[in-house]
């Protein structure tokens, strides 16, 4: 009677491991390098588990993305759905979600190992596009974009499709992971073998000053 339970579980068991996997060697390789028996090797799989579990090697890399992605998208301190019905908020409202939204976020990719190589993946996606990317785009980076441009704009009272909100918007993000791809290189700066609890609170502290200077004073109705 336990049968069925017990391959379900060797099944989960299996599958997690190929996104373990796949975290770490889509961003030290990338997509194109990145074998199918490269990652059966890295985690003990037998050959036919992608096919198996994922369908493909591109079904393994989405289902990556996928796992990380959603953990980013939870750091958002308002809904999507309230990004996409556009429901209004009031200045002060959408400044402290954003606040928070780039708190959430910071602490995230900077403290979380996980995120450190799925920012690598991220990385090398915008450096060189795969066939993957048309996914990674419009299901975790433009509901991000539109998160930060829906709430920017609530602030400054602009439209959210204004090309000023928009660079805003991409210039906010971009300082989050700025401190994930430079670790190594703010490590020897502030001359240390990693970034400690102080220089951690130090970068979410100054990441909200900047929140505050990119998107100016809070616009009240006339």
């Amino acid at each position: 009677m336990n049968h069925p339970k017990t391959l379900n579980t060797r099944g989960e068991s299996t599958s997690a491991a190929l996104i373990e996997a796949g975290l770490t060697l889509f961003g030290e390789l990338g997509y194109e390098a990145t074998t199918t028996r490269d990652l059966c090797q890295a985690c003990g799989a037998n050959v036919s588990a992608i096919p198996y579990h994922f369908g493909s090697k591109h079904g393994l890399y989405c289902a990556v993305i996928e796992h990380i992605g959603a953990r980013v998208q939870s750091a958002s301190q308002i809904s999507l759905n309230d990004v996409q019905n556009g429901t209004p908020l009031s200045p002060e409202a959408a400044l402290q979600a954003l606040q928070d939204t780039v708190l959430g976020m910071s602490k995230l990719v900077i403290e979380s190992k996980d995120l450190r190589r799925w920012a690598k993946i991220m990385i090398r996606e915008q450096a060189k596009p795969s066939s993957a990317f048309d996914f990674i785009y419009n299901n975790h980076i433009k509901p991000l974009q539109k998160t930060f441009a829906f709430l920017i704009a609530s602030i400054r009272k602009e439209a959210a499709e204004d090309d000023s909100i928009k660079i805003r918007s991409h210039a906010l993000m971009g300082q989050i992971l700025a401190f994930v791809v430079n670790q190594e290189s703010i490590a020897r700066w502030l001359e240390c073998e990693s970034l400690s609890d102080s220089h951690r609170e130090l970068i979410y502290s100054v990441l909200l000053e900047h929140v505050k200077a990119c998107v100016g004073s809070v616009k009240h109705p006339s």
